[in-house]
Formats: C-alpha cells, structure tokens, sequence
C-alpha cells in the first residue's frame, strides 16, 4: 500500500540522517577541533532537515458552507466528540486541531492578534468540548451586544487524531476548521460570507487538501451557489491547477428516504452542478459522519449511553439479522460498529486525504530532506579528500594553493555583489507593480463607494417625480460606475507602459477593475425601507436624511455600515487572492533565477579548487527546500501580527481585517435626529486610504524581505561553502607545518574515515532510487 511504503520510506530516511549526524559528530570529535567550526553549517543543515521530517505539518481544511453536519464531520475524523456542533455554536474564527501522540495532555488554546497564547482548558474531550462551548457562546453574546467587538485569531485544539494513530509519519497532521455562517439571505452580501470566501481561498493557496462538506437535503441551495461563483469567477486556472487535492463530501445521506432519488443519481446531478463552477470531474464522497463518529466512539468503548441510544436509534436497525423462527434480531452495538463504520465511508475518505498529502506534499518532503542528506554528505566527503590530497602535497604548493584560493574566494564573494544589484533592481519593479494594483484597487473602490451614495441621493430626489423617473436615475449612475472604473484602469495602464513592469501586473489590473463591474443587490435598495422613515425636509441638501427616532437613524446607519463593509472586504480579498497568487510564482520564478546565479559561482570555485588538488569534487547544489521556503501568505499574516503587536487599537493593515466605528455621530437637535451621507462617505474614503497605505507598507516589506531572504539564503548557502575551505585549508597548512612527521599516520585516518563514509553514501543511493518511484 502507498501508506505503508511512505511509512517505510519516511523511518529509512529518519534512520539514514540520524546516522549520518552521528557520523559527523563523531568525526568531528576524532580530530579534536582542528577543523574548528568548518563543519557547523553542515552539521546545522543535517539537523534542519531531520526537524523537518518530524515535525513537518501537513494541513486539511473543511469548508462547509450552510448547516452541513461540519463539527461532525471533523469530529468523526479525530474520533471524539471534540466541537459542539450545536446550530447556535457554529464556527466563529479559525480553529486548527493537531494531532498529539497519546499520552499527552490534550489541551484548548485561544490566539488574539498582538498576545500571547492562552490555554483555556486541558482534560479530555469532554472538558474541552463544554469549555469551547461556553468560549463560543460568550463571543457570539459580546458580539451581539456589540457588532464592532472582536474575534480572536484562532482557536487551537491539540487532541489524538483517531485517523492519524497508525500513521506516524503524518504526526503534524492538522484539520482546520474554517469560520463560516449557519444562514445567509441569499444575495445579501455579509461579513461572515466574505469571512468563509477569504478562508477558502486561503486554503486553496496554502493547505494540502480541502474538503468541503455539503448537506445531502441542501447540496444545491442558492447560498452554496453564490459561494462556489465567488471562489471560482476567474480562478479556473487555480482550480485546474489544485483539482487533485479537492473533495466533495456530501454529507448526512442516512436522511435519504425512500422517496429520493437513488445516492448514485445525486451524486451524478451534484457532479453536473458543480462542473458549472469550473470543478471538472469533482471528487465526491457520499457520507454519513454522525454514524461513523459514533461508530468509533463504540468501537473506542468511548460513547456515553447518549451516544448508544442514538446510535441504536438511528443506524442499528440497518443490521438487522433474521433467526432461524423468522424473528428480526439486532445485534448488540459493539458487534455492529465495525459494518457501520465501513458504510459511514469515512475510511474511505481518510484513506483518500492522506494518498493526497502522501502523493504531493509527503513524496516532496521526502525528496528535499534526501537531497539536504546528500549535500551535506557530499560536503563530508570533500572535506576528507581535500585534507588527503593536501597531505599528499608538498608544502610549497599547498602554501600557493591556499593563497590562491584565497583570491578566488575575494572574486566570488564580489561576483555575489553583482547579482545582489540585479536583485534589487527586480524588487523595486515588483514594489512599483504590484503598487499599481493597490493604487487602482484604491480609486476604484473610492469611486464605486461614491456612486452607490449618489445612487441613494439620485433616487431620493427623484421620488417627487416618480418611481420610473428613480429607476431611471439609478440606472444611468450604475452605467457611470462602469465608465469611471475605466477611466481609473486607463492611467495605470499607461504608467504600465512607461516603466518595466512584470507581464502579470496588467492582468491584475484588469482583474482588479472587473471586480467593480457586476449586478447585486444596491445600496439603495438595500436602504429603501429605511429612506422611507425619513422625513423629506424640503432644504436643498439631498445628502442630509433626518429620523424622529434616534433608533431609526442607528438602523439607518447600521445597514450603510453592513452594506459598505462587507463589499470592501470582498473587493480586497479577491484583490489580495490575485496579488498573493501572482506574487508566489513571480517569486518563485525569480528564486530559480537566484539559485542558477549563485550557482555557477560556486561550480567555478568547486571547479578550480578541485583542479588545484587534483580531487574530484562533489557539486555543491544551490538549494531552496520546501521546508525553508515560506510562502507569501505567512510573510503577509507575520508583518501584519507584528504591526498590531506594536500598536493600540484596532488593526488597520488590510481590507479584509478593517472594522469600522460609526463615522459620523447622528446630531440631536430638538425634533430629529440627521445623518449626513457626505460624511459618511468622506468617513469611508478615508478608511479606504488608509487601509491602502498599510497594505501598500505591509506588501512592500514583504516583497522586499521574501526577494532578499531568498538571495540570502543562497549567499549562505555559497558563504559557507567558501568559508568551509578557507578554514580547512588553513587549518591543514598549520598541521603540515607543524606535524609533518606524521602525514603517514594522518592519511591513513582519512583514508579510514572517508572508507566509513562510504556505508551511508551507498544508502544514500538506494534511498534516491526508492524515491524515484514513489
């Protein structure tokens, strides 16, 4: 089986590095530090990849856009009856579930931007669950008091993984449970759908699987709808590129009567639906996760007599047998777990998840740290054939040997210099690109803002004049929203021209500007009851809405507030999407480039060095392993916690995190109370503005830092290499002017110790064949 194979794979290698380090360190040991710390690095980087096949985390996120049976879902993975899947407790942030070995202590722990972690709770799962409850529904009450009150970061729940138990090489196994609503209006744009399409895109980006999960009575609600059009309008390439690693689950199919159609036509119907979407040949899995949870928890002598009954309740029956008097007889639970558990398909489903993590993201780990072991063991054994040869050298010539590397080692150092400056230059043109696209997101916003504004104070002028005069109005500004956008779109493609700017960047600006364009509800429409409890004052100023009732203008208020936010929020999500995607392959394109530069720097210097000694000398590859190659989402998610860490209030770094108080104080006055559109929409603007600017400070730093992180860890990587021989050959010229009497006995050690090498550069070899094919 894959798994057992990757299993095997994944010790060999552990046993292999773990090998290799003892055969440094004790090498190191032999000579009695007179290579000084030449050997550090290498025995650092050992070290480093070893971490990495520990403690390497691989992430599944769940998504489920309505009532769904997700908690259950992710419940019948761990194996316990660990989130509350009560309707009112739905998920309100982030929660992430990581496997721990059995015998630790599982433990619940609560993140807020700018502090440090809090554990809540640590028992069982029971402990845990009662306390994630009253967690939960304490936020959503502080939330409901009050609309502007925060939720934390994330929650996170160390717990055995019930799926992960046999699996040891999948120890960093984590599900990740996506916030989300349990109802929407359809058509209503909310934060909290804003909030699941922005965690879904996330996990597209940056989790090795995604499941969502879909209700088997509501698989086709128009609210899953307008949440699969908003993750999928113009990413098809992202999904063509992902395919592999999404599931469909269609979950709850023990409601099925037998009215319905047959689970195999749903299926069929729900592949066709969702292909509309972009998602060709969806992978779906009919499930029943309540009957598999509570299958486990019989089978784990867990359940609690709650659990039994529902269990006889609902699934025994199914497993009826018929005695030899014709009587139907049902066998007790523990005897019918096992078949249930099977027919809930949850194994199935495990069973695909890890091939999927195994197949991509398992195999590439493997591959990284092997090549890591390689390089590092072919950076042993040059040391040791270049003291040989150096002691087979008379003095004279290892004296000009040293010297001349020497020199070489100054050029290659100043040859870096020069790619460095090519570095940078490229930096500043995608500082100045990606610019551009925040500068248009900007003014395109501003604009679209302003015109659902005008849109309210067009249609409330012309209601004197007529219904169909108002419609007329309204419909003439949604055409200049169109011609606006344009002329916003049409000065950055000009600057597009003049400077040298990557390919992608235009096709972001088109994208940006197509997010403005597009039907939905409008702000007027969204206010009209509320404009009608307005009393018309018959002043010229049509921006100015007067209520009786300071309730009334709160309303009045709240809903331009919970109509204008969440569209900003949406605008920027996809903005960010588009920035983030586009980002990481430009930069990994231009690490590539790094990498080569760097390289045939160090292949001139392995070459000369080698010809000087007369030694064939191993290639010192350029590397940049997955487990060392953080992607653009976690530098933008590390500046923006590092910003709020040093500021007081509320964050303000990008759209999707802004939160806005009541801009405009409503004014008592003896018989109303007024709100005054154009303040609000100065109130908005500037909001706008100001998120920009710290998106535009927080992108800067994270292009600038993720372009230099990457050229500094090639430099390292070459430094290193420089600094490993500069030292060793000038150690080795001091022991050959002061112990020359001894070479014969120090050739001899070498030629020993490079003979005992050769045992694990000959496994070295068996394991790059192993992993050839997978």
């Amino acid at each position: 089986m894959l798994h057992q194979k990757f299993q095997e794979t994944h010790a060999q290698l552990i046993e292999l590095g773990v090998n290799l380090l003892q055969y440094l360190i004790e090498f190191r040991e032999s000579r009695q530090g007179i290579d000084g710390t030449s050997l550090d690095s290498v025995q650092a980087d050992i070290q480093k990849a070893l971490t990495a096949l520990k403690e390497s985390r691989y992430e599944v996120a769940v998504v489920a856009p309505m009532k769904a049976g997700k908690s259950t879902f992710l419940n019948s993975m761990i194996g316990a009856d660990l989130l509350a899947s009560e309707s009112a407790a739905c998920t309100i942030c982030r929660t992430e579930v990581r496997h721990i070995q059995p015998g630790q202590t599982p433990r619940l722990m609560e993140y807020w931007e700018g502090r440090e972690r809090s554990i809540l709770v640590e028992g069982d799962a029971q402990a845990i669950q009662q306390k994630f409850l009253e967690r939960t529904r304490e936020l959503r009450t502080n939330r409901e008091n009050n609309p502007e009150t925060a939720y934390p970061k994330k929650f996170e729940l160390w717990y055995p993984i019930e799926a992960v138990q046999d699996l040891p090489a999948l120890s960093g196994f984590t599900l990740i449970d996506t916030p989300g609503p349990n109802e929407w209006e359809a058509g209503t744009l909310s934060r909290e759908m804003v909030a699941l399409r922005e965690a879904t895109l996330a996990a597209l980006r940056q989790c090795n699987v995604v499941i969502f999960v879909l209700n088997y009575r509501s698989a086709r609600d128009n609210a899953n709808d307008e949440l699969f059009k908003a993750i999928t309008q113009g990413r098809q390439e992202l999904l063509q590129d992902n395919k592999a690693r999404i599931y469909f689950i269609l979950n709850q199919v023990d409601l099925r009567s037998d009215r319905d159609p047959t689970i195999e036509q749903t299926l069929t119907d729900l592949r066709a639906e969702l292909s509309k979407f972009g998602f060709q040949n969806p992978e779906i899995y009919a499930a029943s996760a309540f009957q598999g949870l509570l299958s486990k928890l019989i089978q784990a002598k867990t359940a609690t007599e709650g659990q039994i009954r529902d269990f006889k309740r609902f699934f025994s029956a199914a497993y009826a047998q018929t005695n030899e008097d014709g009587d139907q007889v049902i066998p007790a639970p523990h005897k019918i777990a096992p078949f249930a558990l099977r027919d809930s398909n949850i194994p199935e489903i495990q069973t695909k998840v890890f091939a999927t993590i195994i197949q991509s993201a398992g195999w590439n780990l493997l591959g990284d740290v092997l090549e890591q072991f390689d390089k590092s063991a072919g950076a042993i054994e040059d040391t040791l054939k270049t003291e040989i040869a150096g002691w087979k050298q008379n003095i004279a010539t290892l004296e000009r040997r040293v010297k001349e590397y020497s020199q070489r080692a100054e050029t290659a150092r100043k040859k870096l210099e020069t790619v460095k400056a090519k570095v940078n230059q490229q930096e500043v043109v995608l500082i100045q690109g990606f610019g551009i696209a925040i500068d248009t997101f900007t003014k395109a916003s501003k604009h679209r803002i302003e015109q659902e504004i005008e849109n309210v104070v067009a249609a409330r002028q012309a209601n004197s004049q007529g219904q169909r005069e108002a419609m007329r109005k309204q419909k003439e500004i949604g055409n200049r929203v169109v011609d606006i956008i344009e002329d916003t779109r049409e000065p950055a493609i000009r600057v597009l021209d003049i400077l040298p700017i990557p390919a992608f960047i235009p096709r972001i600006v088109d994208a940006v500007v197509g997010l403005f364009v597009g039907g939905g509800r409008s702000l007027w429409e969204y206010l009209h009851e509320s404009t009608e409890n307005a009393s018309n004052f018959s002043d010229s100023n049509s921006y100015l809405f007067k209520f009786s009732e300071k309730s009334q203008a709160k309303v009045f208020f709240k809903q331009i507030n919970d109509f204008c936010v969440p569209h900003l929020q949406d605008w920027w999500a996809g903005v960010q999407d588009r920035l983030i995607r586009e980002g990481t392959q430009i930069r990994e394109e231009l690490a590539e480039t790094i990498r080569l530069d760097v390289q045939e720097i160090s292949d001139e210097l392995s070459s000369y060095l080698g010809e000087a000694l007369e030694v064939d000398l191993n290639i010192n590859p350029i590397q940049f392993p997955s487990f060392d190659f953080k992607g653009i989402d976690d530098q933008v998610n590390e500046y923006q916690e590092r910003y709020t860490g040093t500021t007081k209030g509320k964050r303000r770094t990008c759209f999707d995190l802004i939160e806005w108080d009541e801009p405009v104080e409503t004014q008592e006055a003896r018989k109303f109370y007024e709100i005054d559109l154009k303040r609000v929409l100065a109130a908005f603007q500037q909001q706008i503005d100001d998120g920009s600017t710290m998106s535009q400070k927080t992108l800067k730093r994270v292009i600038k830092n993720q372009i230099q992180d990457d050229f500094q860890n090639a430099k390292k990587q070459l430094e290193d290499y420089i600094n490993r021989f500069d030292q060793q050959l000038k150690c080795l010229l001091e022991e050959r002017q002061s112990q020359a009497e001894r070479t014969p006995e120090k050739i001899a050690a070498l030629e020993q110790a490079r003979t005992n090498l050769k045992g694990v550069l000959t496994r070295l070899e068996q394991m790059q064949e192993v992993l050839k094919c997978p």
